[in-house]
């Protein structure tokens, strides 16, 4: 890792993670305040007043995406399968606390490994099931003890 060279993209994912921790744990403030789905709608809308713009200028012709089952198929996850999975976390960050909701964040890479493989038709290798293995380990652990 000391000789690579400085790549933004890790950076963006360490601060997404760093924003995800941070929702995790002033989640359930704002839980008990607002319902789940308020709570979910809330953190789209604002998202998109903020990246609109942005992505705007980026790429304006990202503005108008040429229509194509891929495309129509990416468009349906991110505005029905996003929200709904954040809404599904934010419920049950009601009913749970911080920690124990974002350990089941670790079963993430598993849920991408299953879904790789049956849509795009990727092969899951051995050291991808022993890793798997160590994930589930790791949530019965953290959270039987």
């Amino acid at each position: 890792l000391l000789n690579r060279s400085f790549n933004v993209g890790d950076l963006l994912i360490l601060i997404g993670q760093l924003n995800w921790a941070i929702f995790t744990v002033y989640g359930r403030i704002v839980l008990a305040r607002r319902s789940a789905i308020a709570a979910t709608a809330s953190a789209y809308l604002t998202g998109s007043v903020i990246l609109f713009p942005l992505m705007s200028l980026e790429s304006p012709a990202a503005l108008l995406p040429r229509l194509s089952p891929p495309v129509l198929l990416a468009a349906a996850y991110l505005c029905i399968l996003s929200p709904l999975s954040n809404f599904w976390y934010s419920k049950a960050l009601a009913k749970v606390s911080p920690h124990q909701a974002a350990v089941f964040m670790n079963l993430m890479p598993i849920i991408v490994l299953l879904f790789s493989a049956l849509v795009l038709g990727e092969r899951i290798t051995s050291v991808q099931i022993i890793g798997t293995v160590m994930v589930i380990s790791g949530v019965i652990v953290t959270t039987r003890f």
